[in-house]
C-alpha cells in the first residue's frame, strides 16, 4: 500500500470510489443535498483547486486507488477532514484505518484534526472512536434520522 497526495489524474478514480463507499448510506438516509455520493467531478475539482484542500489517496499493490480522504487547512494547527472513503469491496480490513494514520503521520506538531460523521451510524461512530476521535460540539440534524456529529483528534491526548 502506498499512501500520497493525489493529483488532477486522480480526480475520476476518486469519484469512483466515492460513489462506491457512500452508495449503502444513500440507499438508507436518501439525503440529495449533503451525500458524497450524490457529488460530481465538478465538485471534486472544485475543491482539488482550492489553496487549502488537498485529496489523499491510498493505493494497492496493483496501482488502484482503494481509498482516500480530503483534508482542509483550517490554520497552522487545525484541520478539517472533509471526506474519508474506501472502496465498498474492501471496507472492514483495515483501509480506512491505515488512511487515517497516514494523515496524523503528515503532522509534526499539536494540531486538531475534526470531522463530521452520522451519529445513527454506530460502526462509523465506534470506528472514528477507536483511531482516537472524540465527540464534541453541539449535534446537527440533517433530517429525520440522520444527526451530525462533529468528532475531533488532538494530537496530544
Amino acid at each position: 500500500m502506498k499512501f500520497r497526495i493525489a493529483d488532477q489524474k486522480d480526480l475520476d478514480e476518486i469519484l469512483t470510489v466515492q460513489k462506491s463507499a457512500f452508495k449503502r448510506l444513500y440507499e438508507k438516509y436518501h439525503d440529495d443535498e449533503t451525500s458524497p455520493y450524490t457529488e460530481t467531478i465538478t465538485t471534486i475539482t472544485r475543491r482539488f483547486e482550492t489553496d487549502d484542500y488537498a485529496y489523499y489517496v491510498l493505493v494497492d499493490n496493483f496501482g488502484v486507488i482503494v481509498g482516500y480522504v480530503g483534508v482542509q487547512k483550517m490554520d497552522s494547527t487545525h484541520f478539517r477532514i472533509g471526506i474519508l472513503g474506501v472502496e465498498q469491496s474492501v471496507q472492514g480490513k483495515g483501509y480506512g484505518a491505515i488512511i487515517l494514520s497516514n494523515m496524523k503521520n503528515l503532522f509534526r506538531n499539536d494540531y486538531y484534526l475534526e470531522l463530521d460523521t452520522i451519529l445513527e451510524e454506530n460502526r462509523l461512530v465506534a470506528f472514528y472512536e477507536n483511531n482516537g476521535f472524540q465527540p464534541f460540539g453541539e449535534l446537527m440534524t440533517l433530517q429525520r434520522g440522520m444527526t451530525l456529529v462533529k468528532m475531533r483528534y488532538h494530537s496530544r491526548d
